[in-house]
């Protein structure tokens, strides 16, 4: 009688482990090309975002200079609410570009309270936040502790959690105001195109004043209907005398002579405009610029920029006042 050989259940079993260490090695295999193709396209992006935000800082650069030669010849004229060019084309950017006139635009460090204040009500403020406001930007800018009226010195940005306290020192740049007690973003970008802290001017010039500028001033001017110690306000211990100014409408200047807070400073009535610290005796000659930059795959730059139009002891022909690249605006691209 023939007999049949069992199975060889040991080696279907190596056989089984062997296929299913195949279909892991192959999961696993693919995994990684996945997991290195996704890797390798985001550090492609990431180059190519690297090498347009260097291609972007360079065409700012060069917008700048640009600018600067339109306002020498001159062949742009700045306005209060800045000129729009027509888009430039250098190599593979657009450029934009909006000037304004800074010294029609009322200083953070020179202006009084109540200026700052009117502005401020122009912006859509009430009265109390406009002056609880106006009085904390004197003490932010102030070189002492003593507290305005409605305020705020270190104290009240304790109690606020605020341990860094007031700046007790001038504004160094317009997007410091975000920091002062009581501001809120809302407000910060209503009254950021408005001021500036380039000119040392207590009252801006009317030539390159904006309307809410131009309101403000004569808001600030009307004696016992405006802002003045007049106002019904209740006679705060530091408010001063209503200032009497004639405002100039036909564009040439806004010539007011304003009152003063405590702690005040400015050219009284015959006065030459101080000289900054920076040495700028002319802010008529000061210009803020506005750059915006788009490469043509897409990728976005802006730079905020105050040039004043002086020769420098190198032969440039202005002087760098402030340069504030804005975070760049990088698309994500497949």
């Amino acid at each position: 009688m023939r007999h049949l050989t069992p199975p060889d259940r040991k080696g279907e079993g190596e056989r089984g482990i062997a296929l299913v260490a195949v279909l892991w090695f192959v999961v696993t295999i693919s995994a990684l090309a996945v997991t290195f193709s996704a890797l390798a396209r985001g550090e492609a992006i990431r180059t190519r975002n690297m090498v347009d935000s260097i291609k972007a800082r360079i065409a700012l650069e060069t917008a700048l200079d640009r600018a600067v030669q339109e306002l020498l010849v001159p062949t742009m004229r700045p306005g209060p609410d800045g000129t729009v060019r027509a888009v430039w084309a250098i190599e593979d950017a657009e450029i934009g570009i909006r000037i304004a006139g800074e010294s029609g635009r009322i200083d953070l460090n020179a202006a009084s309270d109540r200026l700052l204040e009117s502005l401020l009500r122009e912006l859509g403020l009430d009265r109390d936040d406009a002056r609880d406001l106006a009085d904390a930007i004197v003490d932010w800018r102030d070189t002492n502790s003593m507290r305005q009226p409605r305020g705020a010195e270190d104290a009240e940005y304790r109690r606020a959690g605020r341990a860094e306290g007031a700046a007790d020192a001038p504004f160094t740049s317009v997007a410091e105001l975000r920091y002062v007690l009581g501001m809120t973003p809302e407000i910060f970008e209503a009254m950021r195109p408005w001021v500036t802290v380039s000119t040392g001017l207590d009252t801006p010039k009317g030539t390159f004043a904006g309307e809410p500028v131009r309101r403000a001033v004569a808001g600030f001017s009307q004696g016992p209907s405006g802002l003045g110690a007049g106002d019904d306000s209740g006679g705060d211990e530091g408010d001063v005398p209503s200032p009497s100014a004639d405002i100039v409408s036909d564009g040439s200047e806004l010539q007011a002579t304003p009152g003063r807070g405590q702690g005040e400073t400015g050219p009284a009535d015959g006065e030459e405009p101080p000289v900054r610290r920076d040495g700028i005796s002319d802010p008529q000659n000061v210009y803020g610029l506005k750059l915006d930059i788009r490469l043509r795959g897409g990728y976005e730059a802006h730079a905020d920029a105050v040039v004043w139009l002086e020769e420098t002891a190198d032969g440039r022909p202005y002087r760098l006042l402030a340069w504030e690249p804005a975070p760049l605006r990088v698309e994500e691209r497949p």
